[in-house]
């Protein structure tokens, strides 16, 4: 009984590694799209974002590629800190 439960912690504790160490990356598509209705690029009512591909750019910060689901055609590439509240855009 005792190496069960030592079993299953380990697997705890490693999945909850993994899954802090996902958040520490480039941004979502959703963080994106969040940043873009922040920012006034997007609204609510929009289809949401395809994120194309991201760079490192910076300690916390992405430049990213996107393009919005309603305008296929159009590329844009943004430039993305992480803050404490969340992925914002940046203009640098």
């Amino acid at each position: 009984m005792f190496s069960q439960n030592k079993e299953y912690t380990r697997v705890l504790f490693f999945t909850a590694m993994v899954l802090c160490g996902c958040s520490q990356g480039e941004p979502s598509e959703r963080d994106i799209f969040d940043a873009m209705v922040e920012s006034g690029i997007a609204n609510n009512g929009d289809p949401g974002t395809v994120k194309i591909g991201c760079k490192q750019d910076g300690e916390k910060a992405y430049r990213c590629d996107v393009r919005s689901r309603d305008r296929k055609g159009v590329l844009m590439p943004l430039r993305f800190v992480k803050k404490d509240a969340g992925w914002r855009i940046s203009g640098e």
